[in-house]
């Protein structure tokens, strides 16, 4: 199976787009975001490209995106 990246949704490029609220985390249907800590412990979510179905959920139900 191969994996389409280019479609994957981008959550954020840099830390100061994401609040790490981990509503994407929660909103996702296949569980393919995973929380990360950064350096300082602060967590981030991850998009497991292998289970992310493209849905955008977690793209619609970001704060930081509205």
């Amino acid at each position: 199976m191969t994996v389409d990246v280019e479609d994957t949704p981008v959550l954020f490029r840099i830390k100061e787009e994401c609040c790490g609220c981990s509503a994407c985390f929660s909103i996702c249907p296949q569980k393919a975001i995973i929380m990360l800590p950064d350096v300082e412990g602060f967590l981030y979510p991850h998009i497991l490209t292998d289970k992310c179905i493209k849905c955008k959920c977690c793209i619609g139900v970001c704060p930081m995106k509205r």
